[in-house]
């Protein structure tokens, strides 16, 4: 009897899975655990995923009938002695989308490369389990050593298609992520030079790809310096070759020649990305937030102040607060005090600041409880 390793068994693969499976469901599988919930799920995910690859690459053709090779120390969910010596027969679909992509790209659009690629997807999502991970595989070979026409648009297309931006997508250990990332980078920084400049070195690009005449060779300053700060996203458009021929017949022109076009040539501020940091903000006037703090609230005080000197120069003195110093009034006197409110004259004669004083003690003796409505309502009893 002979069983499939624990490793591969976690991971829900048979035992001849390969190194482009093992990612493939060790990334579904890690969208179902939380580490944060169940941190030793992960682990035992992250652990049963390491072993998994080491024992692909200990296996490059599938392990053979009973043999396990001590890579995972336990064998899980054991199969019959016939199942598990059939082997699958060798699947040629992820290299015949990639053959069909390749003839289909040569004599298409940029527009047009996107639903090919597409295409050749839903092509392979009903076959052999490991194919779309190849057939990836396949694309991100092809663009990195120009084996396809159209890489530039057919890198942005795959960038969609196989989700190349999502964070943790691409491990920097692969030599294919490491070249993807760098790519990526790379794309990034262009986005971030000026925008008439990228059209008119685009355009000599593109007219470069057919090949390098008197036009053209005069403007490779501005393409030398490109080369030298987006290698990996400049060869998406032309190989080393292309490059290099360009640069041989800008040198062949004639000194005076290669003098005037270095000087229309773009400025170097123009092709260095603006790669960095993010600026901090600058501070108003050199002063730190605190301070600006503190100058809003001196301000702020001043102004209540002087609105309120305003107030009390247009209305006097505004009005009264009671003076809980003074000793309170009996009901009888605060039922008095309120009738001589109710005079149409009742500060007639009177000094401002009796006045005050008087409107002072009727809201006191508001404030006791003892209170009479307008209209006579709790008026004083008679003596």
């Amino acid at each position: 009897m002979t069983g499939t390793p624990w490793c591969l068994d976690t991971l829900g693969l048979p035992a001849h899975a390969d190194t482009v499976a093992v990612r493939r469901a060790y990334a579904a599988r890690l969208r179902q655990v939380d580490p944060g919930a169940d941190p030793v799920a992960f682990q035992q995910l992250r652990e049963a995923y390491q072993a998994a690859l080491a024992w692909c690459n200990d296996h490059p053709a599938g392990p053979a009938p009973g043999q396990d090779d001590g890579w995972c120390e336990e064998t899980r969910g054991a199969a019959d002695d016939d199942a598990a010596a059939d082997t699958p027969p060798q699947d040629h679909a992820a290299e015949d989308a990639m053959r069909r992509l390749r003839d289909a790209v040569r004599d298409a659009g940029d527009d047009a490369i996107a639903a090919l690629l597409g295409n050749a997807l839903a092509s392979l999502r009903h076959g052999y389990v490991d194919a779309p991970g190849q057939f990836e595989d396949l694309v991100i070979d092809a663009l990195a050593t120009a084996g396809i026409d159209r890489r530039a648009a057919l890198f942005h297309a795959a960038t969609e298609a196989f989700h190349w931006h999502e964070v943790g997508r691409l491990r920097r250990a692969d030599p294919r992520a490491a070249w993807i990332g760098r790519v990526l980078a790379q794309a990034e920084d262009w986005a971030t030079l000026d925008a008439g400049w990228r059209a008119t070195w685009l355009a000599h690009i593109e007219r470069a790809q057919g090949g390098i005449d008197a036009y053209v060779a005069r403007r490779w300053p501005d393409i030398g310096r490109l080369r030298a700060w987006l290698p990996d996203w400049l060869a998406l458009y032309l190989v080393d070759e292309q490059l290099d021929a360009w640069q041989a017949a800008f040198e062949n022109l004639p000194r005076d020649t290669r003098d005037e076009f270095e000087r229309r040539a773009a400025p170097p501020s123009a092709s260095v990305p603006r790669r960095g940091p993010p600026a901090r903000p600058r501070r108003r006037l050199g002063m730190p937030p605190l301070a600006w703090a503190a100058l809003w609230f001196v301000l702020m005080l001043f102004y209540l102040i002087t609105n309120g000197i305003s107030t009390v120069r247009q209305h006097g003195q505004g009005e009264p607060l009671p003076n809980f110093g003074e000793s309170a009034l009996s009901p009888r006197e605060c039922m008095a005090l309120y009738a001589q409110f109710d005079k149409p004259d009742a500060f007639t004669g009177m000094r401002p600041d009796d006045v005050v004083q008087a409107k002072r003690r009727a809201q006191r003796c508001a404030l006791d409880g003892h209170w009479r409505a307008p209209g006579g309502v709790n008026s004083p009893p008679p003596h």
